[in-house]
């Protein structure tokens, strides 16, 4: 007894002995984490700072390159310089001093007291202190000599040192800001919402809040940093504890980096170690209770001999299937003497499939087992050639579940009771397979989407660049022109919609972040799905002739042509997945895109799928896998370069889905891609045909190749009740047409397609005015451009053009202009002659633009350079002498939107109903609403055209009315 009285008491010392060496290395390990946390931050913080006082001093050196531009310039010159720099780089404004006299960029006359900052010391290039300056942001204004004596100051926004980091570590835990040593401002913050000094002014304010509100301790502070030394102090915000860590941005600056981190933030990786800690401290105290267990358990049986063999039995079952139960592993003996198994416990039909019966009594079914994970791994078994703990891993299909698994075989000699065994332990180890997989998938996305975005730029360049192309070229092959009127309105037309692509661009980029930020919306309008595709076609066509591909437009069964819905967003899917079948179809290549109306059960609603094929490059199915993500392109090494900006299907994909829309991708590699869009629109056409029956048993004769396109154009016409003829070749069609001649039933209109199988629509043209007479009018139908042929084809007596493929409204409108030999503008410009307009722009360019466009109408135009300036003009003049004001909507001083509520507010009678339109290069659905919202009547997104400018006026007048 005495003997067992010491062993207790020898493992109760050593026991807490354990559990003080744990605690005390527990505090070691909090300790030394914690000082590696910060030390680890105080890193981060120096980085920031660093990146901040690179871009400070990238600033300083540009400038200084810049100003030797400004050597022997006029006003004009300087003038336009000052502007460029600050239009292209970023900065708030730049003026520029000689002789005492100053300009600024935007054109105004500067003196010395208008100067944002006056107090610099000397004449070197030196920045000064933080300011908030006439733009309602904190800035610093960075002085730079010119060569020719004069100054150069540029006023730069502090928001420009945050490129390419939003002040954030820690997971967005820990936060950090930037101070203006002189005046204790807060001159740049985290763009992280919520964070406390969003709504903090000065670092007085940021102290107090951490909890050092004391004049000493902020004075010691200060010191500090002065001393370029780096602070860290421990404090607390709205109760929980947090590290306040404080340095200069770089040596004799006027700027420092303030950082707040929450301890908890530091403290949670070390608390994951403690917690494994604390796991092993209780395995360790089981360990040591199931020590002191079989102790006092060794002791009872001492005192009862006699029980002794057959409690050992049970309690050495018991271990085995409660340790096999709760590790979820099988385990078995072998013994080496009788190479049998003489044991199975738990799991066996959960991990193998198999009983523990089965496995015991039939010794080919364990011994094939074990052959699956090492071929002769049996025989070795039965030679007892393993000495050594062994581990092997297999795959197999679970017989009962009939799922694929992973298993882990570990045998282990061990010695009972003289007698060597076997001891075999089976895992199944499938969920850490497949976890490790899906980790190293994870990685290689992730490395794949970061050199995506590496790309990026490069690639956008070349995007640009196309439409660039397109827009030089075709300003040039103008120039050639200028006596051709007709030729030179298609050059401009290309130009026009070379414009709209490279915009398109633009968009794509902007469009991507609204969708990330899930502020992607839908703008529903009237439109025509016709003019959609003519206007796709028109951008598209001009890339596929530079690679001599045949682009095809199909229709097929399509009635509804006026819908509502968002074209804009309709146009951006077709232009991108067109765009990429351009890209990626070689020379010579084939593009079709096939329009297909499809049956809805919705009456409401009117459903289509959009199909665009090419026999072009194709794509691998592992690429198809991973469509869709931004940035993501398919080297392909069948194609040997790469373009595109890799944001197309990303932003098609996410644009489908809004819209409630479905999209399918079918590819092969060199064989071609099919990309299939369904879409639905709500129907527009209700009251678009209501005058149809001036159409009323007229005789039309088609004549295409394409027995389709007789069916689809057919049913249209009909359904305007008017009689259809129709012939597949020319010389068929020739003969019908003489035939209804001569028995005096002629047609009132006949379309023929441009390229026929026998003879060309020229010659059949010709035909019919040499042997029939010119009375009868003819219009070509195509998917080709017209400008081929469009001379030689109104030289022969052509009346019209008509682009496939053929929808309802442009048959429709084409029909009634022939029937009554007029062409009828969409919109009559001519009530705009001798109307006032008050046009608000701060930009001189973009005010000369849309000042000469509307006095191209007649429009007597009176300008305003910012909000404030319009609200004063339209308060002095009579009323309502202005008819429209047009209103730009970022302008200093007031903007478009504080100058519309001014407007609205006056106490006149016209100034609730005179319209107000925006203009604005923000062209979203939602920024249109935010006009609506403030009282504005009509919104032109910029650029702005003759078109868009005169029609919305006149819309906007006419609902006035």
């Amino acid at each position: 007894m005495k003997k067992n009285k010491k062993i207790i008491i020898a493992i109760s010392i050593t026991f807490i002995f354990i559990i003080g060496m744990l605690g005390f290395t527990i505090i070691n390990i909090r300790e030394k984490m914690d000082s590696s946390a910060i030390d680890l931050t105080q890193n981060l913080l120096d980085n920031i700072a660093h990146q901040i006082a690179n871009y400070n001093d990238q600033d300083e050196a540009f400038v200084k390159k810049y100003s030797s531009n400004f050597k022997n310039l006029n006003t004009q010159q300087i003038q336009q310089q000052l502007n460029v720099l600050v239009e292209h780089y970023g900065y708030l404004n730049a003026i520029y001093f000689l002789n005492n006299e100053g300009i600024d960029s935007h054109g105004n006359k500067v003196t010395h007291a208008d100067l944002p900052y006056q107090d610099f010391k000397n004449k070197d290039s030196t920045f000064s202190p933080a300011i908030n300056g006439a733009y309602g942001v904190w800035e610093t204004v960075l002085q730079m000599p010119v060569e020719n004596g004069g100054m150069l100051y540029v006023e730069i926004p502090f928001s420009k040192y945050s490129q390419g980091t939003d002040l954030t570590f820690y997971n967005k835990t820990g936060f950090a800001c930037l101070i203006d040593s002189g005046s204790k401002k807060i001159v740049l913050t985290s763009k992280t919402p919520n964070v406390i000094w969003n709504y903090m002014q000065d670092a007085d304010e940021l102290l107090k809040e951490v909890g050092f509100n004391e004049k000493e301790i902020k004075e010691n502070i200060y010191n500090s940093i002065e001393s370029n030394e780096s602070v860290v102090v421990k404090g607390s915000v709205q109760g929980e504890t947090v590290y306040l860590s404080l340095r200069s941005v770089q040596e004799d600056c006027d700027w420092y980096l303030c950082g707040v981190i929450p301890v908890s933030a530091i403290q949670q990786e070390s608390n994951l170690v403690l917690g494994m800690l604390f796991v092993a401290f209780v395995l360790m105290i089981l360990s040591l209770a199931l020590v002191i267990a079989l102790v006092l358990y060794e002791i009872y049986q001492n005192m009862k001999k006699e029980k002794r063999r057959y409690e050992k039995t049970q309690l050495e079952n018991a271990i085995y299937d409660a340790t096999a139960e709760a590790s979820d592993l099988f385990i078995c003996l072998y013994d080496k003497t009788s190479q049998k198994l003489e044991r199975a416990f738990c799991n066996s039909e959960d991990i193998l499939g198999l009983e523990n019966e089965t496995l015991v009594e039939n010794e080919d079914i364990f011994m094939h087992l074990l052959d699956s994970f090492f071929v002769g791994l049996s025989e070795q078994i039965k030679n007892n050639e393993i000495d050594q703990t062994c581990t092997y891993e297999a795959q197999r299909v679970h017989p009962l579940t009939q799922e694929k698994q992973y298993l882990r075989l570990i045998i282990k000699n061990i010695n009972v009771v003289g007698k060597e065994k076997y001891i075999f332990f089976i895992a199944n180890i499938t969920n850490d397979v497949l976890i490790q997989d899906s980790l190293k998938m994870a990685a290689l996305d992730a490395k794949q989407a970061n050199q995506a975005k590496s790309d990026f730029l490069s690639k956008m360049s070349h995007e640009i660049r196309t439409p660039m192309n397109a827009i030089m070229g075709m300003s040039e092959i103008a120039s050639h022109y200028l006596d051709n009127p007709e030729r030179l309105k298609d050059y401009l037309k290309k130009i026009s919609q070379s414009s709209s692509h490279l915009l398109s661009l633009i968009n794509d980029i902007l469009d991507l972040s609204k969708i990330e930020s899930g502020k992607m919306a839908l703008y529903e309008e009237k439109f025509v799905l016709s003019d959609c595709i003519s206007d796709v076609f028109g951008i598209i066509d001009m890339q596929a002739k530079s690679k001599n591909q045949q682009l095809q437009i199909l229709s097929e069964e399509v009635v509804h042509d006026i819908l509502y819905g968002d074209m804009m967003k309709l146009k951006q899917i077709l232009i991108n997945l067109l765009n990429n079948a351009v890209k990626y179809t070689p020379v010579g290549g084939r593009i079709q895109l096939v329009i297909h109306e499809i049956k809805s059960v919705n009456k409401k609603l009117v459903n289509f799928e959009f199909l665009i094929k090419d026999n072009g490059i194709g794509m691998s199915q592992e690429f198809l896998d991973r469509i869709g993500q931004p940035f993501e392109q398919e080297k392909n090494q069948f194609y040997g370069q790469e373009n595109g900006t890799g944001l197309g299907l990303s932003i098609v994909k996410n644009i489908v889905s809004i819209m409630g829309g479905t999209m399918d991708i079918k590819s092969q590699l060199k064989k071609g891609t099919m990309v299939r869009i369904q879409l639905s629109f709500k129907e527009g056409e209700q009251d678009d045909y209501k005058d149809k029956d001036k159409l009323k048993d007229m005789r039309v004769f088609l004549v295409d190749d394409d027995p389709m396109v007789l069916q689809d154009v057919g049913a249209i016409l009909e359904e305007f009740m008017i009689h259809v003829d129709t012939a597949l070749t020319g010389l068929e069609a020739f003969h019908q047409i003489e035939d209804g001649f001569k028995q005096q039933n002629d047609y009132d209109v006949v379309i023929i397609d441009w390229k026929l199988p026998d003879i060309d629509g020229v010659h059949l043209t010709q035909m019919i005015r040499e042997k029939i007479g010119r009375e009868i009018p003819i219009v070509f139908i195509s998917a080709y451009d017209f400008s081929e042929i469009e001379e030689e084809a109104y030289a022969v007596g052509v009346n019209d053009f008509i682009e496939k493929p053929l929808f309802k409204s442009r048959l429709y409108h084409a029909l009634v202009s022939l029937k009554n030999e007029t062409h009828e503008e969409s919109y009559n410009d001519s009530s705009l002659s001798n109307q006032k307009i008050l046009l608000v722009e701060d930009n001189e360019l973009n005010l000369e633009i849309a000042k000469e466009l509307l006095e191209m109408k007649g429009v007597t135009v009176v300008c305003a350079r910012n909000g404030k300036e319009a609200v004063e003009i339209f308060k002095g003049s009579q009323l309502d002498e202005y008819q429209v004001i047009l209103m730009d909507i970022q302008m200093p001083i007031m903007n478009g939107y504080e100058a519309t509520q001014a407007i609205r507010l006056l106490e006149r009678d016209d100034a609730l109903r005179i319209p107000i339109i925006a203009m604005s290069a923000n062209a979203f659905s939602d920024d249109v609403q935010r006009c609506l919202d403030v009282g504005m009547n009509g919104h032109i997104a910029k650029p702005i055209s003759l078109t868009s400018i005169t029609q919305t006026i006149i819309e906007v007048l006419e609902k006035g009315r």
